[in-house]
């Protein structure tokens, strides 16, 4: 039995935009109506109002202490009224299919608030677009980052210190950062770059290599990766479980510490924690260079959002004495 379909599909399509075609569904207390685009409606009657928010992108919900219906040619008024509205873009017979669920639910046809949002969301869950997985090239973005954050986590001289690292990462608001780190304390910037070949890098515009305001310096760390032939080799969610392992505090702090870690691999994005893709950094893998000395185009006035591509075989890197100086600065 398709009740609410088949009573929606019998409704006539008013030529009036300020009118909407509407008729009770038999032996329940819902009713469908269509507006002069097609667009497809319910309402249920003597309900509660919704103890939740909906956010549905293409769905409004609203509810309505009355609301006035005609029915065979008389006008009553209607208490406690929930309505649901389709966008006129979407199929109104494919919401009507999920909402025949209802029946399932309620054979009595007597629906509740409840019942409609439960059905909402099982539609919700059964039809949600699945998200492709994340490419080659995005996992080896976000593994030179971690690399560089489990160096740093791992020499840093206290557990505070340890967690001051991991709030470095992605640092800047609430949206992904122009920027990989920025270390407060030692007001020291660290944008990283992340290759399987050669150190020819793409600069996504002069914020990336350029030192922020309030800071002192700025650096591009370039991490050249080898893809192992063997299954050796560490995936992302290895390096993101080596930094929760190497974590000095105990307790209460180590709770927050994993929570902090957590939300920043959140943040990120689901290829913080890819386990398909293996990749090894030989010796030397890691160069930094100071921002300054990466090549750079020459912007005109009337020029905005430049990107371009750096190579950086050819630049001077930080000497290992150089390195080490920074790390400890901003590590403690």
């Amino acid at each position: 039995m398709s009740a609410i379909r088949d009573t929606w599909r019998r409704l006539s399509t008013p030529a009036d935009p300020k009118e909407l075609s509407a008729e009770h569904v038999s032996r329940t207390n819902a009713w469908v109506f269509k507006d002069h685009r097609g667009s497809f409606g319910l309402m249920l009657t003597g309900v509660d109002p919704p103890g939740r928010d909906t956010h549905l992108k293409n769905i409004q919900v609203a509810f309505k202490p009355e609301k006035e219906v005609q029915e065979h040619g008389s006008t009553r008024l209607v208490p406690r009224c929930l309505e649901i509205n389709l966008d006129s873009s979407c199929a109104g017979d494919a919401l009507a299919a999920v909402l025949e669920r209802l029946s399932d639910k309620k054979p009595d046809g007597a629906y509740a608030t409840e019942d409609l949002l439960e059905v909402l969301a099982e539609g919700i869950e059964v039809f949600r677009a699945t998200s492709p997985p994340s490419s080659k090239e995005a996992v080896i973005g976000v593994w030179g980052e971690l690399h560089l954050l489990e160096i740093v986590v791992a020499n840093a001289s206290s557990p505070e210190a340890q967690a001051e690292a991991v709030r470095a990462w992605e640092a800047e608001g609430p949206r992904r950062d122009i920027l990989d780190f920025r270390f407060q304390a030692a007001r020291a910037a660290i944008e990283v770059k992340t290759t399987l070949g050669n150190r020819v890098h793409h600069i996504e515009g002069f914020g990336q290599v350029s030192t922020p305001p309030d800071y002192l310096e700025a650096f591009l760390a370039s991490l050249h990766l080898e893809e192992p032939r063997s299954p050796a080799g560490r995936t992302a969610l290895d390096i993101t479980q080596g930094i929760r392992a190497s974590y000095r505090g105990a307790g209460v702090d180590h709770e927050r510490f994993n929570q902090l870690l957590g939300a920043k691999l959140e943040r990120r994005g689901k290829e913080a924690i890819d386990d398909r893709f293996r990749f090894t950094a030989p010796d030397g893998a890691l160069a930094i260079f100071r921002s300054t000395d990466v090549p750079r185009p020459v912007a005109g006035e009337s020029v905005t959002d430049v990107q371009w591509t750096a190579d950086l075989t050819r630049c001077t890197a930080l000497s290992a004495f150089e390195v080490a100086g920074l790390l400890h600065r901003i590590v403690h």
